[in-house]
């Protein structure tokens, strides 16, 4: 019913994690101060002049993902954060869909590269994979405590600031922050401040209990809710998950190496060798 009224207005709703129109797109923020906020954070980057950024900060309003929570227990996220953690490169090649159109980047994945080489991904702890397995709950927080935080919100007004690690925020003195209107002003940390942090891996456990899985992108109206059952069905059979990750050599985690692993099969030419 839709698409008929949106061809009207020279619109149409398609499966990809990149919008094929993107150089045409009004890539404007909705007028919400979370969303208006983090256009003007992520914009940070174009006086860096750092080779590490890419060009495009207004990102988040052309590319799209398939994201989805599932429940999970105080004995059992650990787990599903290792265990699914080392399954991302035989991810990407199954569900990449965001090849970033008109340009030169040689990747059926640009939408991790989008994430990564942006403010958000200035602490490498910040987005992207783990690094390594975690042994209990304390080596998870240890490393947590090495992501961002980069927002904070006084009384109506939502403001952003440069990146500090999680672990150092508290004791700072105060931070020069600027509000969505340009306003520079002091503020001090609060730890309240943290109700709304969060970091942006791959796998997030969140206040509500679950686990968000967020790598994947938006997939062909074909196979719309292929992503939520996979992670539902590999959650379900958990225990079998890690009996063949544990026996594959393909999955093993070397922690030296499991980013390159991964960016490895975001390529395209990766995925055709692999699947041809």
């Amino acid at each position: 019913m839709i698409q008929p009224y949106l061809r009207d207005n020279n619109h149409e709703l398609q499966g990809w994690g990149v919008n094929p129109n993107w150089a045409k797109n009004d890539n404007r923020p909705v007028k919400s101060p979370r969303y208006e906020m983090l256009m003007d954070f992520l914009e940070l980057s174009k006086a860096k002049n750092d080779s590490f950024f890419h060009d495009y900060p207004d990102y988040g309003f052309f590319i799209c993902g398939s994201q989805v929570q599932l429940d999970v227990s105080k004995t059992s996220y650990l787990r599903v954060l290792n265990a699914f953690n080392q399954i991302e490169g035989p991810k990407a090649v199954l569900l990449a869909n965001s090849e970033f159109w008109g340009s030169d980047w040689d990747l059926a994945l640009s939408r991790d590269v989008f994430w990564e080489n942006s403010m958000r991904g200035v602490f490498e702890e910040n987005t992207g994979v783990f690094p390594k397995v975690f042994e209990n709950e304390d080596d998870y927080f240890s490393y947590l405590s090495e992501t961002a935080i980069f927002t904070a919100t006084r009384g109506e007004v939502t403001y952003y600031f440069e990146l500090i690690r999680a672990k150092d925020y508290l004791n700072k003195p105060a931070i020069q922050a600027w509000s969505i209107h340009g306003k520079e002003v002091s503020i001090q940390p609060s730890e309240d401040d943290f109700k709304t942090h969060r970091s942006y891996q791959f796998q997030d456990l969140t206040t509500r209990g679950t686990v968000e899985f967020r790598s994947v992108c938006t997939q062909p109206f074909s196979a719309t809710f292929a992503p939520a059952a996979l992670h539902l069905g590999l959650l379900v059979n958990l225990e079998t998950l890690e009996s063949i990750l544990k026996g594959t050599s393909l999955f093993e985690v070397l922690t030296m190496i499991i980013l390159e692993f991964v960016a490895c099969f975001r390529k395209r030419k990766s995925q055709r060798l692999i699947l041809n």
